[in-house]
């Protein structure tokens, strides 16, 4: 089930990106929904897999292994693109950016720069928070009265931004914002070694988390029509922190009712794979679409540039999954966890 939210979640991003005029305000939840998985599935590896601070470096190589091989793929694909030219041709979007000296290509490998620095893969910002979370989750989430505390000095932050009215940047974009998500995943592994929900709670928070999904803007009182990079400069926070939360509540349903089912039932032989490629989605659908309308379709035709751009992206996704991560996973990343888990 975890598998198929994660799906969802790569898919909200890429079609905030391909259809924004459709959605918007869901990409925005898909990232947030990833770092509160991502504050999840870090306890519980530090926690049950890489415990004490002896495999720390364990845990470290194989938080590298598992988001740079692939994305290293991704950008040799965007940068080639690039280098064809083929970026030029879709006005006011700007993915493929091709690096304009040594320190911007040493920021899009490393993804060590300046935050102001361009991204060849523009969504690769989030991989920035992530990889500092990961670092500083060693340290914060292994103690569940340091996730308590951690988590209140992040909701403080987030009351200081609303009390500052603070721009919609600083809520989303930046590590401190960032907080709260990550904060409430560590929290749920926490949770749910002391209560197991039932599984009619997996019922209820689907639809709390995709009816606030659907009825955000009517909620927090947004406007529904996309508003561009404009929304950064704006101090509304857009249901953000209502889309943590519903988040936070679906991952805890999922944890805990997966924790009961079989592993062989439908959902997870579904789910896995469509787990799988959801990374690859995220990164990729940039190049997916590109590449759909140098073959000539219209990007201004939803109907047949959106569809096609995801056919293109699932078999890109798939490719990278099956050619990239899967030798990694086997040659390497099996090796390094001194457990036979694979997060």
């Amino acid at each position: 089930m975890l598998g198929i939210y994660r799906y969802a979640l790569a898919m909200m991003v890429a079609l905030s990106h391909l259809w924004n005029d459709l959605i918007w305000w869901q990409g925005i939840y898909g990232v947030f929904g990833f770092y509160v998985i991502s504050g999840y599935l870090m306890t519980l590896i530090l926690s049950e897999v890489y415990t004490g601070f002896a495999n720390s470096w364990r845990y470290a190589l194989n938080r590298i292994l598992r988001i740079f091989p692939v994305y290293w793929a991704a950008l040799a694909i965007a940068l080639i693109v690039g280098y064809l030219g083929l970026e030029t041709l879709i006005k006011d979007i700007e993915a493929a950016y091709q690096p304009q000296s040594a320190t911007e290509f040493i920021g899009n490998f490393t993804l060590i720069a300046f935050w102001e620095s361009k991204l060849t893969i523009s969504q690769a910002w989030s991989l920035r928070v992530e990889l500092v979370y990961y670092a500083l989750m060693v340290f914060l989430c292994r103690d569940w009265r340091i996730v308590l505390i951690w988590l209140f000095c992040s909701i403080l932050i987030c009351a200081y931004q609303v009390n500052e009215n603070s721009v919609f940047y600083l809520r989303y974009s930046t590590i401190a914002g960032a907080s709260i998500a990550f904060a409430l995943g560590a929290l749920v592994y926490h949770l749910k070694n002391r209560l197991h929900l039932s599984p009619i709670h997996l019922y209820i928070s689907t639809i709390v988390f995709f009816g606030h999904l659907v009825f955000a803007s009517h909620i927090w009182n947004f406007p529904h029509e996309a508003l561009g990079f404009t929304i950064f400069f704006m101090p509304h926070h857009f249901g953000l922190y209502g889309n943590t939360l519903a988040a936070a509540y679906l991952i805890w349903a999922i944890v805990s009712v997966s924790n009961i089912s079989a592993k062989s039932n439908m959902v997870e032989k579904v789910g896995k794979p469509l787990g799988n490629i959801a990374y690859a989605i995220f990164l990729t659908h940039w190049i997916a679409a590109i590449l759909i309308v140098n073959l000539g379709v219209n990007n201004e035709n939803k109907l047949i540039y959106v569809p096609l751009s995801l056919v293109v992206l699932h078999v890109i996704s798939f490719a990278l999954y099956r050619f990239v991560e899967t030798p990694v996973n086997k040659r390497l990343r099996d090796r390094i966890r001194p457990n036979n888990i694979r997060l």
